[in-house]
């Protein structure tokens, strides 16, 4: 299996935050709710929400390069990109106010065995491009740790 992803630009309600825009919205880490169903809705981070003061339910403003229309939050996911500060929406959702550049996608192979993770990856880099091999993972807490444990912090705004 696999599916497309990108990580644009968005405006939420005036504020701009990097958009997870998937063509398979069943891989967001779903914490509350339930994943964007439908081109007008979206997921949002708990960081989202307490930023926006907004929760499941809400209606709020994308905007995009091309425009902008009204979603509803469908569900609080998890995700450390941007440190946790972004929106998940679908592919179909994001088409209606941002532009489809092929240089902006990149394909995500979930294998259904991993015990061939190498095989695969060889037949992949025999085959030509860019390759990444990497866990539906990220070492984010034990990176925040690491950083707190060694007497950095950073506060930002």
């Amino acid at each position: 299996m696999y599916f497309s992803l990108a990580m644009p630009d968005v405006g939420v309600e005036g504020t701009v935050y990097t958009a997870n825009v998937i063509s398979e919205p069943e891989w967001f880490h779903i914490l509350s709710g339930r994943t964007s169903a439908g081109e007008d809705e979206i997921v949002v981070t708990e960081i989202v929400a307490g930023d926006l003061g907004i929760g499941i339910g809400s209606i709020v403003t994308v905007r995009g390069e091309l425009g902008s229309r009204a979603c509803r939050v469908a569900g609080i996911y998890q995700c450390a990109n941007d440190m946790g500060a972004n929106i998940g929406m679908r592919r179909e959702g994001y088409l209606k106010i941002g532009h489809d550049e092929e240089r902006l996608w990149c394909s995500h192979l979930l294998l259904l065995d991993p015990s061939r993770k190498g095989e695969i990856l060889e037949a992949l880099e025999n085959y030509g491009g860019d390759v990444h091999v990497h866990e539906n993972s990220w070492p984010g807490p034990q990176m925040i740790e690491t950083v707190w444990g060694a007497g950095y912090w950073f506060r930002i705004g």
